[in-house]
């Protein structure tokens, strides 16, 4: 195949959008440790060190959120707005990081 432009290099190759999609057992690790009260980042690190580094584990850090995101966001049932005070509420027990006020909290304050 005949390109018009110089292919990238190979350590450069790692950050090309088509390359940058953690693997679905790796998202499964990330949720996991969040729900233990470990952050996403030392996860991350964690798995990028075993790898031997970011080109080899073929996506970065922000990679790895945005994942992670892309899961709880399927989880939330079209937008239901009484399951998204479930996975809210859920999320303060299980994760020490979250933290959110509802309206209705708001409402008994005042």
């Amino acid at each position: 195949m005949v390109h018009n432009h110089e292919l990238i290099l190979e350590d450069k190759v790692h950050k090309l959008k088509s390359h940058k999609k953690a693997e679905k057992a790796h998202v499964d690790f990330f949720q996991k440790m969040r729900r233990n009260g470990k952050k996403v980042s030392h996860a991350y690190r964690l798995l990028r060190d075993e790898a031997g580094g970011f080109p080899l584990l073929g996506y970065s850090e922000r990679d790895a959120y945005n994942s992670v995101a892309n899961e709880v966001k399927k989880t939330l049932d079209g937008g239901d707005a009484n399951h998204l005070m479930c996975v809210l509420e859920s999320r303060c027990v299980n994760e020490q990081d979250f933290f959110y006020i509802s309206l209705n909290w708001m409402r008994m304050i005042v």
